[in-house]
């Protein structure tokens, strides 16, 4: 699959959020997120079950003495018995509700007051969408790659600078829709016409310089892809090569000695032409990071 096919990107979360915070937020959906009441209701709210529960236990036990009174003598003394507990359990049941209404509460509020620590799909432009996407996919195949995971193009520097790129994408993507948004689409006079002209044409020089952001992205991730393939390619022909030297003392044997010294010749040729193509692709993908993840800003993000 292409780097740069489109999809519905993910939230991205600030990576200097708290971990507790960033995992609530982790939680819910977009959608969840994009629709998070303002409000909360009273978490006496949470008695409102329990309550109804007991109540209609209590109008069955009405009903049951009035149409069936010889019944229900005969009852009573035995259900007599399951008040207190019944009773227990609703009791337990409104607390326990009331409480996990208050950690849910807390946490909207938590994940309210951050709300300029992470960016959800919905705050995307069509376009900027696009591009979030296409980062997020170059993101992905850098941290997946074996060659990231076992540090072999700098790991440790790439797990620290990843994140903070694509959040640094992903609040200019976030500027430049809200900009977008707010400039009409028809201008009601000559004048206006000219602003919105000089407007349009300053988000979409915004909108090309986050893109050569991303597209350096994309090259890292190209680069790192092309060397894992030529890594895996290695490492079969280490595991394939470990048993020449049978091979060819088996052929040496079975042929003449020129002809074995060839065979031996074109197959140390064939190793060592892959493992120069997957070095020079190591090389290339190195540089590529350098270029895709300059020096991390050293001010901290501010918090919101």
């Amino acid at each position: 699959m292409s780097l740069a096919t489109a999809t519905r990107p993910k939230t991205v979360i600030d990576p200097e959020l708290p971990d507790a915070v960033a995992g609530s937020i982790r939680t819910m959906t977009p959608d969840e997120l994009a629709n998070l009441p303002t409000k909360d209701h009273s978490l006496w709210w949470g008695v409102w079950e329990p309550v109804k529960c007991g109540a209609k236990i209590c109008g069955a036990a009405v009903v049951l003495s009035i149409a069936l009174p010889q019944a229900w003598e005969t009852l009573r003394p035995q259900l007599s018995g399951f008040v207190g507990p019944g009773v227990s359990v609703l009791v337990i049941w409104a607390g326990w509700s009331v409480l996990h209404r208050k950690g849910e509460r807390d946490r909207r509020r938590t994940i309210r007051t951050h709300r300029e620590r992470y960016v959800l799909p919905e705050d995307l432009e069509t376009d900027a969408a696009e591009l979030m996407a296409r980062t997020q996919e170059a993101v992905r195949t850098v941290t997946r790659s074996v060659l990231h995971r076992e540090g072999l193009i700098d790991g440790q520097r790439s797990a620290q600078l990843l994140p903070a790129q694509e959040w640094d994408i992903a609040v200019s993507l976030r500027d430049y829709s809200r900009l977008v948004r707010k400039t009409p689409r028809h201008p009601k006079g000559e004048a206006a016409r000219a602003v919105l002209a000089e407007r349009r044409r300053l988000l979409r020089l915004s909108r090309e310089g986050i893109e050569q952001q991303v597209t350096a992205l994309e090259a890292y991730a190209e680069r790192v892809a092309k060397a894992e393939r030529l890594y895996a390619e290695t490492q079969q022909l280490k595991q394939i090569s470990e048993g020449d030297d049978e091979l060819l003392d088996l052929l040496a044997r079975t042929a003449r000695h020129e002809r074995g010294a060839e065979e031996a010749e074109a197959l140390t040729g064939e190793v060592a032409a892959v493992v120069t193509a997957y070095t020079t692709a190591l090389e290339g993908a190195k540089e590529a990071a350098a270029i895709a993840l300059p020096a991390a800003n050293p001010d901290p993000a501010p918090a919101a």
